[in-house]
């Protein structure tokens, strides 16, 4: 009884150890002495002296019961000593404790910690675009373009009873550019005087004032407004316009370098033939004849049909003395039916005075 429970004890404890069961050696063992089975793997001493011993008994065996001359084949339990059955242990322990060494356990306070992620503040937004003009004043100055009076008359009044819209300055320029298309003098005046009582530093209020002027005939009114509308560091809207009138006033008063001044300027911003012509008058009336003569070449080469440029080139060759230059000049500008009486009556007193330049003299 005691011999059983030891048996069953030893059995409990080689499965404790990690031996299975069916290597446990046979009963021819039993008196041996298992040594016990620690962390400290076996040296190859041990090893060898215990296949040693293992084999000595099978021959042993082998002679009183097997066939002569031949040696019994070894089962898998009769072949592992207690030797190697401790080595096997030990190596499986080994093993078993090479992997639970290699996971390093860290208490929390070891484990670094991420630093807590901030919010993030949003991005400021950014404020909602207002535009500066209304959609009816957009819409107005095409219609004013298209000569769409109804229409723009319509818009006008939307823009009264739009919450962001109302009177303004840009209101009564609107509406006195409309009464001057109208032919309506009286009320273009009326509106412009109100657009310059809300903005009295407006450059389109004084601009087309200055074109209110020029066109019932107060030119010293218009030039007056001219000068005042470039003289403020925003240009108005119809710069272009406020040159040339400005210029054809200067070179009607004399005023030659003025004017030649004035034209550059139009040519600089917006070149035309009517801008280059105005170059070449002035340059002419300076006595400036090359200057005049490329001038009129660059007003030529916009427009060559402008019967007024043909004459200014014709007198230019006359005073250069170019006698087949200034001839075709002057059909051209015959051909294209020249109306200015003034400068046609210059043009044959000057071929009078040269003698040359008139086919029919």
């Amino acid at each position: 009884m005691d011999d059983g429970a030891k048996d069953t004890k030893e059995e409990g404890q080689g499965e404790e150890d990690g031996v299975p069961k069916d290597i446990i050696p046979p009963a021819d063992y039993t008196s041996v002495k298992i040594p016990e089975i620690k962390q400290i793997p076996a040296t190859p001493a041990e090893i060898g002296k215990g296949a040693t011993g293992a084999g000595s008994k099978t021959q042993a065996g082998g002679k009183k019961g097997g066939l002569p001359g031949k040696k019994p084949a070894l089962t898998r339990k009769e072949s592992m000593g207690p030797a190697s059955i401790g080595s096997h242990a030990s190596s499986k322990e080994n093993v078993g404790g090479s992997r639970a060494g290699s996971r390093v356990i860290r208490s929390p306070s070891q484990t670094p910690q991420l630093p807590p992620d901030e919010p993030e503040e949003p991005p400021p937004r950014e404020p909602t675009p207002i535009p500066p003009r209304s959609i009816y004043m957009q819409v107005v100055d095409w219609l004013l373009d298209a000569k769409a009076m109804t229409f723009t008359e319509r818009a006008l009044a939307h823009e009264l009873l739009s919450p962001s819209g109302g009177p303004s300055s840009e209101y009564y320029i609107t509406l006195a550019r409309l009464a001057l298309q109208k032919k309506d003098v009286e009320k273009a005046e009326e509106s412009l005087n109100e657009a310059l009582q809300f903005d009295h530093q407006s450059p389109d209020a004084w601009g087309i004032m200055g074109h209110f002027k020029y066109l019932i005939g107060d030119l010293e009114a218009a030039k007056h407004c001219y000068e005042r509308t470039l003289s403020f560091v925003t240009d108005p809207s119809e710069t272009h316009s406020v040159y040339l009138r400005l210029a054809s006033i200067y070179l009607q008063d004399g005023k030659f370098s003025e004017a030649k001044n004035t034209f550059l300027m139009a040519c600089k911003r917006s070149p035309s033939c009517v801008s280059w012509l105005g170059v070449g008058i002035a340059c002419y009336r300076l006595g400036e004849l090359s200057e005049a003569e490329d001038a009129l070449s660059e007003a030529n080469i916009l427009n060559n049909t402008d019967p007024e440029v043909w004459a200014y080139l014709s007198m230019v060759c006359l005073k250069t003395n170019r006698q087949v230059e200034a001839e075709q000049a002057y059909k051209y500008s015959i051909k294209l039916k020249l109306q200015d009486e003034d400068l046609l009556n210059e043009l044959e007193q000057l071929q009078e005075e040269v003698g040359f330049g008139n086919p029919q003299l």
